[in-house]
């Protein structure tokens, strides 16, 4: 379970910090993530491109 958290707030740190994104609410017991964003400055499939990205990099992160 620590490991899951520790992926959930990195994952969630890099969320928070992309352009774009407007809130990020990760819940590792569950494994669930809602992540709100504008959709008017940036199209969905470009958004979903990115996000599969920061999930696949986020394990290799430090933790700040």
């Amino acid at each position: 379970m620590t490991r899951d958290s520790e992926y959930a707030e990195k994952l969630k740190l890099m969320l928070k910090s992309t352009p774009n994104i407007t809130n990020v609410r990760v819940n590792p017991r569950s494994a669930s993530i809602v992540i709100n964003y504008q959709a008017d400055t940036v199209s969905d499939e470009k958004m979903r491109s990115h996000l599969i990205q920061l999930i696949q990099t986020a394990p290799c992160m430090p933790l700040s």
